[in-house]
């Protein structure tokens, strides 16, 4: 037995198996009525606001020259500090290194530069090699 309410009047019906899918009229308010089971109607959620972001294919962009600047920069920091920032273009952290390192090397005359002298040369080349420019 299949049991339908009318839309219109909420009034029950019961049919036999046999006459699933078929229309039907309803016997108190007259109105067409369609033999399938009721069902409790599942909330529909809402879609999430990102699906269409989804479906567009992402486009990959690979830019090797930043890390190949950074090797670079970061061995010549080693070699002939504190050049390398110039090949990354960093012409203010240059200018700042030199004089820091101008100073540094005047303190070695008192004891002070055999610290800050090393710490600069290790700072210098582990920026240069952290820059993502």
């Amino acid at each position: 037995m299949i049991t339908v309410k009318c839309p219109e009047c909420n009034h029950a019906h019961s049919f036999n198996d046999q006459h699933f899918g078929k229309s039907a009229q309803c016997r108190k308010c007259q109105a067409r009525l369609k033999i399938i089971p009721n069902q409790p109607v599942a909330p529909i959620a809402p879609a999430p606001q990102y699906a269409a972001a989804q479906a567009i294919p992402q486009q990959v962009v690979i830019q090797q020259s930043s890390d190949t600047s950074s090797t670079l920069a970061a061995i010549i920091n080693l070699l002939f500090p504190p050049f390398g920032f110039l090949i990354q273009g960093r012409v203010g952290t240059f200018v700042l290194y030199l004089i820091a390192w101008f100073f540094s090397i005047l303190l070695i005359f008192v004891g002070i530069g055999l610290v800050t002298t090393p710490g600069l040369w290790l700072i210098g080349i582990i920026d240069a090699a952290n820059h993502k420019g």
